[in-house]
């Protein structure tokens, strides 16, 4: 509908080229983010048509064996009248997404994602050629002490840059 919002996310990390843009459309309208896998930036937004911008943004993650990898993420909305969204992920030479490749250069991605979302995207959800929904993420945790009074509290940090011109602050609750 009018004004719905859509993250687009994948894990990435350099190789020969460092330089990705990830893209959302609907054909006609887009937003776009380019991402440096090298150092780790946000280099810039873009948008054509009814396209906005939300929020662009970079988490480094580390993988089991210590290479470092980062989920670029891009927040946006395509069309004044969206139905759908496709994601793209593109290679950046020279400023241009424009790139037919020379054979050996590229990038390694992995967990590709194109979801609707209010703030952010989501965790990495595996999917096959179907659609899936998921519940509210949430985190939970039993109390092993015998229940009385409690004080509890919780220091969240978000990682990676960006800011978003839209939300609000989240809240905690407990």
């Amino acid at each position: 509908g009018a004004g719905t919002r859509f993250a687009v996310s994948c894990f990435l990390r350099a190789g020969e080229r460092s330089d990705i843009a990830l893209r959302g459309t609907d054909g006609t309208n887009s937003f776009q983010g380019i991402f440096n896998l090298t150092t780790g930036v946000v280099t810039g937004t873009s948008s054509a048509g009814t396209g906005v911008v939300t929020r662009a943004y970079i988490e480094p993650w580390l993988d089991v064996s210590g290479v470092l990898w980062y989920r670029c993420v891009l927040i946006g909305t395509a069309g004044a009248v969206t139905a759908s969204v496709s994601g793209f992920i593109m290679i950046i030479v020279g400023g241009s997404t424009t790139y037919t490749g020379d054979g050996v250069s590229g990038f390694y991605a992995w967990g590709a994602q194109c979801e609707e979302t209010d703030n952010g995207a989501t965790s990495y959800m595996a999917t096959t050629t179907a659609t899936v929904t998921r519940s509210l993420e949430s985190f939970y945790g039993t109390w092993p002490l015998v229940p009385g009074p409690l004080t509890m509290y919780y220091r969240g940090t978000e990682i990676g840059q960006g800011l978003d011109s839209i939300s609000s602050p989240g809240s905690w609750e407990t």
